[in-house]
């Protein structure tokens, strides 16, 4: 059996930019279990190894394709699953990923074989095995959990399971050992990225990763999360997790066991803004550890937004969250929305705040529902647009209330100007792209 597993993505307006690029950490996961398996297999990561799809797709004539990528490649995805099919029918399809998890129907196509909409890895050792003659087995399919499948042309929705545990193998970093001098967080070069949870315990109304495994927020083991950062061979690691800073034991744990192990690395991370403004003490220790970044959402600067998001946090914690910040010389990448119901003022008011702040890295995301939480169920009527690529927070995917969709854009992107003529940082990062560009040339 040889299986082709494939990161798919969508040319966004950040994409032409490509501020971070990251290493297919999900497929590396998988690509550990066909290791044990002494499975065929490869990654495919256009952003990475700059191959083209089809042609290796038709070099390697696998046997099975594995897509996965985010709500805005949905068109890839299905995009390759058909010209994989025409190109030999034999060949059986999986989808899997955080957008198929919870919006598994979008991939419902006659070329697609199966979808996995559960967390986790245990999925992918079963359907290895009922896969093994190469032929989908209604009989033993059905008894996979966490799967949709296509049985005589009639999708089979397969109840999930909840992960108790989140127990995850070290992922094979073969792939991005190889182009590794690709990846880059902003001026960080070379970065790795760790996930050391799932899902969030929080219940921010606009948050799509709460809605993974149901809901259940499990941690790693510190063992498993120390043992894979030895392993790693780069300066920079970025923690993924939707918030890593949310428990201050765990913070603590954490500390102490990059201490004990002599770990020498430089971290980025998430964090919510009443983590760093009630406790500032761990932020200095984690200076000293090695965070060099986090990145907070302060999504608004009034108490009354804060509470229609149900953030839980306020201006209080917004403002001292800054200041320990700045206090302990961690750099804050400051994430913002911009909602439908903006006016002139809001706007101006938000662009004044950043200025007073001394905020110089930040991005502002358009408010948008994602498809699968309870926010896109409230706003589904209201949603002009069944093109999911433009779910990537830089369109609007709704009328604004209180104006045209014309002023909305020019103030929303005046923010972003704003911060490269004020921004230093961010002009380093431009100049550096440019002559990166020109040097290509």
């Amino acid at each position: 059996m040889k299986i082709l597993l494939v990161k798919c993505h969508k040319k966004t307006i950040y994409s032409y930019l490509q501020p971070i690029v990251c290493e297919p950490l999900e497929l590396e996961y998988i690509s550990a279990v066909l290791n044990e398996k002494k499975i065929d297999h490869m990654i495919l990561d256009h952003l990475l190894d700059g191959k083209n799809f089809k042609d290796e797709c038709e070099r390697y004539n696998p046997d099975v394709l594995l897509l996965s990528g985010y709500i805005t490649a949905v068109e890839t995805i299905l995009s390759y699953s058909d010209y994989a099919k025409d190109l030999n029918p034999n060949v059986k399809i999986i989808v899997g990923g955080s957008h198929a998890e919870i919006n598994y129907e979008d991939f419902f196509s006659p070329s697609i074989d199966i979808v996995v909409h559960q967390s986790g890895l245990s999925v992918i050792d079963e359907m290895l095995k009922c896969l093994e003659t190469f032929d989908i087995d209604d009989s033993s399919l059905k008894k996979v959990k966490g799967i949709a499948y296509q049985f005589n042309q009639v999708w089979q929705v397969n109840d999930k399971s909840i992960l108790e545990s989140y127990d995850m193998p070290i992922p094979d970093r073969s792939f991005f050992n190889r182009y590794k001098s690709k990846t880059r967080y902003m001026l960080y070069p070379e970065v790795a990225i760790v996930k050391t949870s799932i899902s969030c315990p929080f219940q921010c109304e606009f948050c799509y990763c709460r809605k993974i495994n149901q809901g259940i927020y499990l941690t790693r083991k510190m063992a498993d999360i120390i043992k894979e950062m030895q392993q790693i061979d780069t300066e920079h690691i970025w923690i993924v997790d939707d918030t890593f800073l949310i428990d201050p034991l765990k913070a603590l744990a954490f500390i102490k066991s990059i201490k004990a192990h002599g770990i020498n690395k430089k971290f980025i991370a998430y964090s919510r803004v009443d983590f760093i403004a009630q406790h500032p003490d761990i932020i200095k220790d984690l200076k000293d550890i090695g965070f060099i970044e986090l990145i907070v959402g302060i999504e608004d600067i009034s108490n009354s937004k804060l509470e229609s998001y149900h953030k839980g946090t306020n201006e209080d914690y917004n403002e001292k969250a800054i200041q320990v910040l700045k206090d302990h010389e961690i750099r804050l990448t400051a994430l913002f929305i911009a909602g439908i119901d903006f006016r002139n003022d809001d706007f101006r008011r938000m662009k004044q705040w950043i200025r007073l702040k001394k905020i110089d890295c930040y991005t502002v995301s358009v408010f948008t529902p994602m498809k699968g939480t309870d926010l896109y169920d409230l706003y589904k009527g209201e949603i002009t647009t069944n093109d999911l690529s433009r779910f990537d927070f830089l369109h609007l995917v709704m009328k604004p209330i209180h104006m045209s969709r014309l002023r909305f854009y020019i103030h929303f992107y005046s923010l972003y100007f704003d911060q490269i003529f004020r921004s230093g940082y961010i002009r380093k990062f431009l100049f550096r792209l440019w002559f990166g560009w020109l040097f290509k040339f």
